[in-house]
């Protein structure tokens, strides 16, 4: 079950030049909530061949074992997503993270031209996703491949076997044993500061010039 949030709001003003002419310009704009998604470990944590395991979000460090010994900057990644951080000591929910907000905004120019009585030739352009044509990093549709992300990479769980051995820069204890092994890549939080985390919509991102002619009579 999908929830999104969408708001449209419209802008027209209109110069009459003569009796016989007119240019009328037009904003749109439309803010749309993003996708719901799901993070899930890049692994199979579940053992049974596929990887969409929804993720086990530790409080503290002793929650899990962090073999990749960077467990500040996974902490500091879990602080910055709401849909992980509000599930500290749990597992997550289905579709508790966001793709990132999509603003909009198209400009209409259109010109009227009194020809014969009633009769009228009006010439049209618009332009969609002005924003991208402003900034290449503008009016970006970003969403996640399958509606689930990655959040860190799933090792195993820490047996009895490996009590007494040293892991993620400690000594595993029987209090350890069942608890998740995982990897965080520092290239994922390098891709969240980098704005690089989602997909980007090629076709939808780019902005595009429509023209258009029609003979009203």
């Amino acid at each position: 079950f999908e929830v999104r949030h969408r708001a449209l709001a419209t802008l027209n003003y209109r110069i009459p030049w003569s009796n016989r002419s007119a240019t009328t310009f037009g904003l749109f704009w439309e803010g749309r909530s993003g996708s719901p998604f799901s993070w899930i470990y890049d692994g199979d944590a579940g053992a049974d061949g596929t990887r969409n395991d929804l993720v086990f979000v530790p409080a503290t460090e002793n929650d899990v074992v962090v073999a990749s010994e960077n467990w500040d900057l996974l902490d500091a990644f879990i602080a910055g997503e709401d849909g992980l951080n509000q599930f500290r000591g749990q597992i997550v929910d289905v579709n508790s993270g966001r793709d990132p907000f999509q603003n909009r905004f198209d400009l209409n120019v259109r010109q009227e031209l009194t020809t014969f009585g009633n009769q009228r030739i009006e010439l049209q352009a618009t332009l969609e996703n002005v924003l991208n044509l402003i900034n290449d990093d503008w009016g970006r549709i970003r969403f996640s491949s399958f509606n689930d992300q990655f959040a860190w990479r799933f090792e195993g769980y820490v047996q009895e076997g490996d009590i007494g051995s040293e892991m993620g820069g400690r000594l595993i204890t029987a209090d350890d044993v069942g608890k998740d092994i995982i990897e965080f890549r520092e290239q994922t939080a390098q891709q969240k500061l980098r704005d690089t985390f989602f997909n980007t919509a090629n076709t939808s991102s780019r902005w595009q010039l429509q023209l258009g002619v029609r003979y009203i009579f």
